[in-house]
């Protein structure tokens, strides 16, 4: 396999099937691999972007954190991102967190800042330094999602990209401004 400078080649989407992303993340995405659910967490887990109301996702985040599963939360309103949030809280007995900007969720095993953007939500994993988002990746320079997210992954430094569609984005190397340009920015 030939890794060139971005890293290797996009890995496939399983619908429904985890994978981990680290020791602290674990992505599955939907049945049209539309958006990518997060549980972050070990023994007290969050449950980011559970997508819509489906039971075969819904046994998937069930399955891979069982009784540890304890907060459901969304990085925008939006049907496709959010749509379940009510039924997996009430299914899986889960909590659902409504941060705003400048909140945290805190658990025994990690810190999750909450920064608001004029599209939704970016949650900030401390321990990993990954800066989860929704849309705006998709967003063009001079857009104020696109600034924003610059500006935030300036200040904040993240390691790799988590957004609710596509793959993850890592191996920024010591030029994170023109590397975020290269990658937001669609050819």
């Amino acid at each position: 396999m030939i890794i060139d400078e971005l890293g290797p080649p996009p890995e496939e989407f399983t619908p429904h099937i985890p994978r981990a992303l680290s020791p602290m993340v674990r992505r599955i995405p939907t049945q049209d691999s539309a958006i990518n659910t997060y549980l972050i967490g070990i023994d007290e887990i969050l449950v980011l972007n559970p997508g819509p109301a489906c039971s075969n996702h819904f046994a998937a985040i069930s399955g891979c954190g069982g009784e540890r599963l304890k907060w459901v939360a969304s990085t925008s309103s939006d049907k496709s991102y959010a749509g379940g949030k009510s039924q997996i809280a009430k299914e899986l007995g889960l909590t659902k967190k409504n941060l705003k900007s400048g909140q945290r969720l805190q658990s025994t095993e990690f810190k999750l800042f909450c920064h608001d953007h004029s599209d939704g939500l970016v949650f900030y994993l401390e321990e990993e330094r990954v800066l989860f988002c929704n849309d705006i990746l998709s967003a063009e320079k001079g857009d104020p999602i696109y600034d924003m997210c610059v500006t935030l992954a300036k200040k904040l430094r993240p390691k790799r990209i988590a957004p609710a569609h596509g793959q993850i984005i890592e191996n920024f190397g010591s030029n994170l401004g023109q590397r975020l340009t290269e990658l937001l920015v669609p050819s």
